[in-house]
């Protein structure tokens, strides 16, 4: 046995003893993710992959909006950052941040594409698109955790193409840094309900 491996296997030990299960995670090797407007539960949740920080002045590899209201949707999209939520999507977005936005349970239908929107419906959806055009990602939470424990589901292919995304039963479909999508494959895609992530 190798002196590295006994060392894991003390180091394991010991934690059991202190009633861990798994080998300590250095908190620095997690990706830090800044939080806005989340619930103590869904902290809690997102600690499991990410180092969770609620100080936008952090230099996050990640955003994630939670609860997003029809405000912010709104103000995003137009551009107007007149408020503290508004100022920093404004922020993260000039600077490029990858940003994600979990829509409140009033907006939860800005998930589904739907033909038979009111008109009202359709130019709120129409701010969501454009926010789409820069770059956000609109997922729910549960996607949103899940897109990181699915990284060993990656779409092993080089194309994404129209074909692969409608014989893809997953709403979400997990791709990597290289993979190229097509124009027609995204359009199903958004035709469909699906949603491409990318893993980084």
């Amino acid at each position: 046995m190798n002196h590295k491996n006994a060392i894991e296997d003390i180091v394991q030990e010991v934690l059991n003893q202190l009633g861990k299960s798994k080998l300590y995670v250095n908190d620095t090797s997690l990706p830090l993710l800044y939080v806005h407007h989340a619930d103590n539960e869904t902290v809690q949740i997102l600690n499991e992959d990410w180092k969770v920080t609620k100080n936008p002045e952090e230099s996050a590899d990640h955003v994630l909006f939670c609860d997003v209201s029809q405000n912010v949707l709104v103000k995003g999209a137009m551009g107007l950052a007149d408020d503290p939520c508004s100022k920093w999507l404004a922020t993260f977005l000039l600077n490029g941040k990858k940003v994600t936005m979990i829509p409140s349970k009033d907006l939860e239908w800005l998930l589904c594409l739907d033909e038979k929107y009111t008109p009202y419906k359709s130019y709120l959806f129409a701010h969501k698109e454009k926010l789409e055009g820069f770059g956000v990602h609109f997922t729910t939470l549960n996607n949103f955790t899940r897109s990181l424990k699915n990284v060993n589901n990656l779409l092993a292919e080089k194309l994404l193409t129209e074909k692969i995304v409608k014989n893809t039963l997953s709403k979400v479909i997990f791709i990597g840094p290289a993979t190229i999508v097509t124009p027609l494959a995204r359009d199903t895609a958004k035709e469909l309900g699906k949603v491409i992530t990318v893993i980084e």
